[in-house]
């Protein structure tokens, strides 16, 4: 079993847990060799509580398709806002922890689903805290929530793409995506999301989801292809 590391949440995580427990002595900052024993602490209990064998790390890539598609995408960050090792540990995770950037364009999202859909690494299981990979069929460990055992679970096709297709509908306010209420001025609620957990085939999600966005076929692509994170190297959304 290998396990697939979110490395974007490392640095972030990890980060701010080391500037937290500085802040709890009075100090800016930890010395860096400790917070680089906390990343390494850490991606040691990710294998081990994941039961893998070993792992590989992704980090995104700096050029971001996904901005040339909605240019406010992510806007909402603070891009200053990250922990004081955050380059430290950046260069950490490649020089020690031979760590992989996406391919370009792609997030570490997108890596992540690749290599768990390709089936070229075998037995995998994704290991991040993000919940949009709850979209990529097959085994996952939230290292930050005890979810079932151990925070490790297992999504099959249909949860995949019924997460996919909601996400859809409710849009992504953590990385500033629109959804419904942008569009409609109504907000995602169960009334119109409920409705997906009884489809199974991904053309009638899609059908729904056109339906409750009064048509806009158009409007409806353009948030897909912002949510959907790819299954394979060349798997951009097609809808059904």
């Amino acid at each position: 079993m290998l396990a697939l590391i979110d490395g974007d949440v490392l640095k972030y995580q990890c980060g701010f847990a080391s500037d937290a427990q500085a802040r709890q002595r009075g100090l800016t900052h930890e010395n860096l060799s400790y917070c680089l024993h906390g990343v390494s602490e850490t991606i040691k209990s990710i294998v081990n509580v994941s039961k893998a064998d070993d792992y590989c790390i992704f980090v995104s890539h700096p050029v971001n398709r996904r901005i040339d598609i909605f240019p406010e995408y992510k806007a909402n960050r603070d891009p200053t806002h990250k922990p004081h090792w955050f380059k430290e540990i950046h260069s950490y995770l490649f020089d020690r922890h031979n760590a992989v950037f996406s391919e370009e364009g792609d997030e570490a999202d997108d890596a992540l689903g690749i290599a768990q859909c390709s089936g070229m690494f075998g037995d995998t299981v994704i290991c991040s805290i993000d919940k949009d990979l709850d979209c990529i069929p097959g085994l996952h460990y939230n290292f930050s929530k005890n979810r079932k055992e151990n925070g490790v679970y297992y999504i099959d096709e249909e949860d995949a793409n019924r997460f996919f297709y909601k996400q859809i509908l409710t849009g992504d306010s953590t990385d500033n995506i629109p959804g419904m209420f942008k569009k409609l001025g109504k907000k995602a609620t169960s009334k119109y999301t409920t409705p997906l957990d009884k489809l199974i085939r991904p053309s009638d999600m899609y059908s729904h989801v056109v339906d409750c966005y009064e048509g806009d076929e158009e409007w409806v692509k353009f948030i897909g292809d912002l949510v959907w994170i790819k299954r394979a190297e060349d798997g951009l959304w097609v809808p059904s």
